[in-house]
């Protein structure tokens, strides 16, 4: 199975660990995750999602939309990730 992989901020800086044992647990489960291509930050800081919730949703969407346009579903390692495009993607 092949999924939109949305890696986050955070994976990319300080849970590299974590991405390490994920992708081994997704080897071994047969699953591919293909980076999406220039993704953003989803909008989940807290500084963004207090100050400009519209800011926050519209990052979001876009990487939501980055990963229709791979035509597969989307998922990430990051809580707060999937908090905010699970957010958007009900908003819209």
């Amino acid at each position: 199975m092949k999924y939109a992989y949305f890696p986050g901020c955070a994976v990319h800086a300080s849970a590299k660990e974590y991405a390490m044992s994920a992708n081994a647990v997704n080897k071994y489960l047969d699953i591919e995750l293909v980076e999406i291509p220039d993704w953003n930050c989803c909008g989940a800081i807290d500084a963004v999602y207090a100050y400009n919730p519209l800011l926050s949703i519209s990052l979001a969407s876009r990487n939501l939309a980055l990963a229709e346009n791979m035509k597969m579903d989307i998922v990430t390692l990051c809580s707060a990730c999937f908090f905010t495009l699970s957010r958007a993607n009900n908003m819209l």
